[in-house]
């Protein structure tokens, strides 16, 4: 199975719309709302749509997380966690299934994997999301506030060995050990943050039962959670697992248009009692100052009256959804890593500095000044060139460069010369050969 080619697909954002792709979609995935494969792997790198965000490359098996939470109970204003959120593939998933008035909490332990899933959510621009960078244990000092909790848990990764010989590689019974005892101990921290009649969705990228069913059996007999049947069409090729009273499924690369990928739901019961040591504790006041919305950043949002302003105590501006601004001061106050995804900008004099967040984001007006550009042009800006250029006549300031129509990042026009404001952490570094 090892070095075999994978299946190469991607999960479209329907809120940014290119009249077309640089590439054929193929077949939908099934289970997928959004999800198609594609017959080859392009170059994704020099696809300017990749960067706007108007796609995400996902494997299409970890796309069933969007088949379980569309079955779920839903109700007005859901509160939602993925515990493991980088690199992001779930993460937009998740936002993308969500209403208006729910909010997403995504997190990221480890700092470098963090800053790859803040760049990858900005990109996907949706606003009702929220950056943490917190142990999972950290999140019990919110109380029970959660309505679904995802554990996409680190785990051997034996359902990659088909695209990555080295995963197979370094495979040991030791290192399954080890997973299946981190996976326990993920699961046990957050339970505490998870509503008595909230569900939780474990998922890992293996095959062996230590990591998958035997963790989801012993779920259910330590904490005495449920364990939730699905609903799974039988041409989908998933196999169902059975332990006790616990069950889940099974995707494998032998039955299924996909890799391997294991997930179970679980129910925690409204009577369900348990118990933690971990104080909540406070951040100091000040460190995040609400604001109401400066006339500036008005021109720049689509429906700014929708919107609750705060500024950073470097002093940019961010923004949320006024229905989840309460909930974002429970978060700040008690996870000192975290932010609102949307971020507007800083206001120099009665200017608005706008920020990358801003111009990629779902929330932009359709009024910002824009200049359409073609591929090639596309490309040199993402590599952070300043060899861009503008139709004749262009008056100075702030444009937002579009390709095919979906906004790829910020230029100012100063006049005798262009200024790139594509961040430069994530600029294409290779070149077109």
């Amino acid at each position: 199975m090892a070095g075999q080619e994978a299946y190469t697909s991607i999960r479209i954002n329907r809120n940014k719309k290119p009249g077309d792709y640089l590439f054929p979609l193929e077949d939908p995935v099934p289970w997928s709302e959004s999800g198609y494969y594609l017959a080859e792997r392009p170059s994704f790198t020099f696809d300017p749509l990749f960067h706007a965000g108007a796609y995400y490359v996902q494997e299409p098996s970890s796309m069933l997380v969007g088949h379980v939470v569309r079955q779920l109970p839903r109700h007005e204003e859901m509160k939602v966690l993925d515990l493991c959120g980088a690199p992001g593939g779930k993460s937009t998933l998740l936002a993308s299934a969500l209403g208006n008035h729910d909010v997403l909490v995504t997190n990221e332990v480890i700092r470098s994997r963090y800053m790859v899933l803040v760049e990858n959510m900005t990109k996907w621009g949706l606003p009702n999301v929220i950056l943490t960078n917190h142990d999972p244990r950290d999140f019990q000092r919110l109380g029970p506030v959660f309505d679904l909790v995802l554990v996409d848990a680190p785990c051997s990764g034996e359902g990659l060995w088909r695209k990555d010989a080295r995963a197979a590689e370094q495979w040991s019974e030791e290192n399954v050990r080890h997973c299946s005892l981190r996976q326990r101990r993920i699961l046990a921290d957050i339970l505490p943050a998870l509503k008595p009649g909230g569900f939780l969705v474990y998922a890992t990228c293996t095959f062996n039962d230590m990591e998958n069913i035997d963790n989801v059996d012993w779920m259910v007999r330590t904490f005495g959670l449920w364990s939730v049947q699905t609903r799974i069409n039988e041409d989908w090729g998933l196999q169902r697992k059975a332990k006790g009273d616990a069950s889940g499924y099974q995707a494998s690369p032998e039955f299924t248009r996909g890799e391997g990928f294991f997930f179970s739901v679980l129910q925690k019961p409204d009577d369900i009692i348990v118990q933690y040591s971990a104080k909540k504790k406070r951040r100091s006041p000040g460190n995040w100052e609400p604001v109401k919305t400066p006339p500036e950043v008005m021109p720049y949002l689509a429906n700014p009256q929708e919107f609750s302003c705060f500024r950073h105590p470097d002093n940019s501006l961010f923004a949320c959804p006024s229905e989840t601004r309460p909930f974002l001061e429970d978060i700040l106050d008690a996870l000192p890593r975290s932010r609102p995804l949307l971020e507007l900008g800083q206001i120099k004099k009665t200017t608005l500095i706008p920020a990358h967040a801003l111009a990629v984001s779902a929330s932009i007006s359709e009024q910002v000044p824009r200049i359409e550009v073609d591929i090639e042009q596309a490309v040199r800006y993402l590599q952070r060139s300043e060899q861009i250029t503008v139709p004749q006549g262009t008056k100075p300031g702030w444009y937002l460069l579009t390709f095919r129509d979906v906004p790829l990042g910020w230029i100012k026009n100063l006049g005798n010369r262009i200024k790139n404001h594509f961040p430069m952490p994530w600029r294409i570094k290779k070149q077109v050969t």
